[in-house]
């Protein structure tokens, strides 16, 4: 058998036959290991002894540390499995399905569209527990992709408020008002116009300043309208005739007449 004398010296009584197919560097990192000896044979296979991050050195086989199985001396797998109830681990996984499990419900918006998980992170939490509590993880914040049509990796993740990914979405619409672009969201905060009055005066054909300019019409629930020798207010009227107090308001909104609105009938037809 195959000895080495020292550990502490990196001093080896000689090298084994076919080192090269098992060739691990003296003083190389392997995961959390670092090489402090030469691989020996013992046991029909080799191994070598590595010294872990956490400070415990110990004999591995050499082929599980090459091929990348081994990358400490168990106190990852121990970590991780201390930290397998934490909330990351939770949105670790349900990282990993969005990308790869084809019956998660939102497959077809990350997989589907060819996002995946980077090998860094794929087959390894800590890695991605790590990162996340460096990069200013807390509870209050969810995970999100600066590029939407990029990887989930370091380069193109951060820990974000709930408002930031609303604004990061796909789907987002950007608007640009007296020289400043963002998105309907945040110019519908800003300036106190419900996204979905935006959104029609756009279907409208409204320009971005249009859209955002005009001041939105107060709804005056008072106000009584006459039609056919009788005045009531729009609720009144919503359940005399049962239509939805908001589709009356819509269409005097848009300029309907009074008859029109009540009827439904405008050009000669009936909506």
């Amino acid at each position: 058998m195959h000895r080495i004398t020292s550990v502490s010296f990196l001093e080896v009584t000689d090298i084994p036959e076919n080192y090269g197919k098992h060739n691990v560097n003296i003083g190389g990192k392997y995961g959390n290991l670092t090489c402090i000896s030469c691989p020996i044979y013992e046991n029909n296979t080799y191994v070598a002894y590595f010294k872990c991050d956490c400070g415990n050195i110990k004999k591995i086989n050499v082929y599980s540390v090459l091929k990348g199985n081994t990358k400490s001396c168990s106190c990852l797998f121990t970590k991780a499995n201390n930290l397998s109830r934490h909330k990351l681990y939770s949105v670790f996984s349900n990282m990993k399905d969005r990308c790869y499990n084809k019956k998660c419900h939102a497959y077809m918006d990350y997989g589907g569209r060819g996002v995946t998980v980077c090998d860094e992170w794929m087959g390894n939490f800590l890695s991605f527990y790590d990162w996340s509590i460096k990069n200013g993880y807390t509870d209050s914040l969810t995970l999100d992709r600066i590029d939407v049509n990029g990887n989930y990796e370091p380069s193109n993740c951060r820990w974000a408020t709930w408002k930031m990914q609303q604004n990061n979405k796909r789907n987002s619409k950007y608007l640009r008002y007296k020289g400043i672009t963002k998105t309907m969201s945040e110019w519908s905060r800003e300036l106190k116009i419900p996204t979905s009055t935006i959104n029609n005066r756009l279907l409208k054909g409204y320009s971005d300043e249009e859209a955002l300019y005009k001041p939105v019409r107060k709804q005056n629930r008072g106000k009584v309208y006459s039609f056919k020798g009788e005045s009531h207010t729009l609720v009144e009227w919503s359940k005399i005739l049962d239509i939805k107090r908001n589709t009356l308001y819509l269409r005097l909104y848009n300029n309907w007449t009074t008859e029109e609105a009540f009827t439904g009938i405008k050009n000669g037809v009936k909506y």
